[in-house]
């Protein structure tokens, strides 16, 4: 099964990696590669994080204030929001794939 990012979860990445490499020289190279891991953990297990709100499931990053929240269908997994945690919650309720 493939996962893919949605435009929005790949303007999020590039935000929070460049907002992270403005405090410490390296750290957005540690999220991106975190949310690497994390869409490899979600790819081979996607139905083990938790169900937030029917069907969209989220997976809590380790090390960054994140998750993932994520659907999945029949062919794909789609990652809808790489969502900061205490901020705006349900934002990215209604957001395409």
């Amino acid at each position: 099964m493939d996962i893919v990012f949605s435009k929005g979860a790949r303007e999020e990445i590039l935000q929070a990696y460049e907002y992270y490499e403005e405090q410490v020289s390296g750290l957005g190279e540690d999220f991106v590669d975190a949310i690497a891991r994390a869409a490899g953990f979600v790819k081979r297990f996607p139905e083990v994080s938790r169900l937030i709100a029917y069907p969209y499931r989220r997976y809590l990053m380790p090390r960054f204030p994140y998750g993932l929240i994520y659907l999945v269908g029949e062919e794909r997994i789609t990652v809808l929001a790489v969502a900061h945690l205490m901020r705006k919650p349900n934002y990215w309720l209604g957001r395409d794939e």
